[in-house]
């Protein structure tokens, strides 16, 4: 948490739920708002007094910035494999994470129809309810249902899946148009 002006706000990952974290990345990444709307708005969707931040000097305001993206916690590397929730086990992954095509593709079209607000989507995509079929887990509805009720998790264990996704996306993309190259 943070201290703007006279109000404490939240800022470090694991403060915030899935959903208030899809938020604020929606609001980053903006591009009909310029840097300085987008952080106004950061701020005061997480309780902060619009006017009070609107009243603030640059050079404070910046610091406010800084002091928001410090003390991060190191999440990368921490897949987390299952969580219980309503009575149900919604599980990651059995031995190692890994992503098969199924999963991709769908991630992929989620990203596409909606690049700035995919997190909740995905999480729902990854985390499987352990007591359905493979073909009832990708029904839209299962996958909606799970969205709305992930939206109050802690927003920390989505970080290491979506810097996974977006490094296998990235990579992925490459590797299929040098293997179209070469078949053509």
């Amino acid at each position: 948490m943070i201290e703007l002006g006279t109000t404490t706000i939240k800022n470090r990952v694991d403060e915030f739920t899935l959903n208030e974290f899809q938020t604020i990345t929606s609001i980053l990444a903006d591009e009909s708002l310029d840097k300085i709307e987008q952080w106004v708005k950061v701020f005061v969707f997480l309780g902060a007094d619009e006017n009070e931040v609107d009243g603030l000097d640059f050079s404070e305001f910046k610091e406010y910035v800084k002091q928001w993206n410090e003390n991060q916690p190191n999440l990368e590397n921490t897949f987390l494999k299952s969580f219980d929730l309503n009575g149900y086990t919604y599980q990651a992954y059995e031995n190692e994470f890994k992503l098969n095509v199924k999963d991709l593709k769908h991630i992929e079209k989620i990203i596409k129809q909606k690049p700035s607000a995919y997190i909740l989507d995905v999480m729902a995509i990854i985390f499987k309810r352990t007591d359905l079929s493979s073909a009832e887990h990708y029904t839209e509805s299962h996958l909606k249902h799970k969205a709305k009720l992930f939206k109050d998790l802690d927003a920390s264990i989505c970080i290491p899946y979506i810097n996974y996704i977006g490094q296998k996306i990235s990579n992925t993309a490459t590797q299929l148009d040098a293997v179209t190259e070469v078949v053509e």
